[in-house]
Formats: C-alpha cells, structure tokens, sequence
C-alpha cells in the first residue's frame, strides 16, 4: 500500500507555490504578510509550502475573485477553522 503525502508537510518553494496556484511570488508574501497563510520557514528564511497552504491561496484566489474583501476572506477560513 502506498502511503499519501502529509498535507501539512512544508514541499513547495515560492517558485512552485507561485507556479501552482497562478499567483505572484508577490501576491503570495503578501498574503502571507496578512495572516491569510502561514508557510514553514526554512533557517535561512524561505518559505516552503504544504499542500494545506497550497489550497489555502486558490481558496484565497477564488474569493477575492468573487469580490471578497481580504478580511471577508480571513473570516471565512477561520470559521471553517482553516479548512479549505
């Protein structure tokens, strides 16, 4: 039996990050800087990215897409205790 990947298991860099969800590596600190996801840091700063954050910014994409506001945004994932 193959095991699954750990959705929480910190991957992806920004460059994949970036390139997965269609969003620029400076949308993407942005929306870091916001609270809206929270990547692993690496010792020496960067950012790596779990699946979870992965689908956190397309979640983030999509409703800013559909006109939310980003604190409209933040509600929504902390009601859905941060499940997307």
């Amino acid at each position: 039996m193959e095991k699954t990947p750990d959705r929480d298991r910190p991957l992806y860099p920004m460059s994949v990050a970036s390139e997965l969800t269609g969003l620029t590596p400076r949308q993407i600190r942005y929306y870091d800087q916001r609270g809206l996801v929270s990547p692993h840091r690496t010792q020496g700063g960067h950012r790596l990215f779990s699946a979870r954050d992965l689908e956190r910014l397309l979640a983030v994409k999509r409703y800013l897409g559909q006109g939310y506001t980003l604190r409209e945004i933040r509600r929504i994932l902390e009601a859905s205790s941060g499940e997307v």
